[in-house]
């Protein structure tokens, strides 16, 4: 004769991982002594809950996704930047605004002698109007895929706030990856 396992103490259950949340307070892994309860339980006819309802699990995809996006144009930008550190980066707009001036041929003495500093250093043999014209191009190229990363990243992040399913936020984020790509090799030919 069996005896009948007392089931009445839950009354809520909701799947985890690797066992139970029952009465909404109540962790019970599978193998422990009370989660004999729960299986009675549910052999009475009763369904746990899923582990995230339909509003978490879209919750989730929408941070999770945001952060993906941050995290891509964030390494898209180390990537174009050979992963440069903040003071070199910051550095860089000083750089191209002399070499401007160099090849407008409007550089102070002091601008001048910054150009031929580094092109010594280099040991490439550079006069001062080589490395700012290639100081110029560099910059040029720099900004406009700054700029694009910038608002390619901005449009996805507001799109992200119009999506009401998680499909939604999966399309926009394989069809942002593949404009990015796309976008992105055009530029940096």
């Amino acid at each position: 004769m069996s005896t009948k396992i007392n089931t009445a103490w839950i009354v809520s259950c909701k799947l985890q991982a690797t066992g139970w949340l029952v009465n909404k307070k109540m962790f019970i892994p599978e193998g422990n002594s009370r989660c004999e309860g729960v299986l009675a339980w549910i052999a009475e006819g009763n369904t746990p809950e899923p582990e995230y309802s339909d509003a978490e699990l879209f919750t989730r995809a929408k941070k999770s996704a945001k952060e993906a996006v941050i995290s891509k144009a964030t390494g898209t930008r180390g990537l174009i930047t050979n992963h440069a550190d903040c003071n070199k980066v910051a550095g860089w707009g000083a750089k191209i605004r002399i070499a401007r001036k160099v090849i407008d041929e409007t550089a102070s003495a002091h601008e001048i002698a910054v150009i031929k500093s580094e092109a010594s250093q280099r040991g490439e043999k550079e006069t001062v109007l080589q490395l700012a014209k290639k100081q110029l191009a560099k910059g040029k190229q720099l900004a406009m895929v700054s700029a694009t990363i910038d608002g390619m990243e901005s449009r996805v992040l507001s799109a992200l706030s119009g999506c009401t399913t998680v499909e939604e936020i999966n399309t926009l984020l394989s069809t942002a990856e593949i404009t990015a790509q796309k976008t992105l090799a055009l530029q940096t030919k």
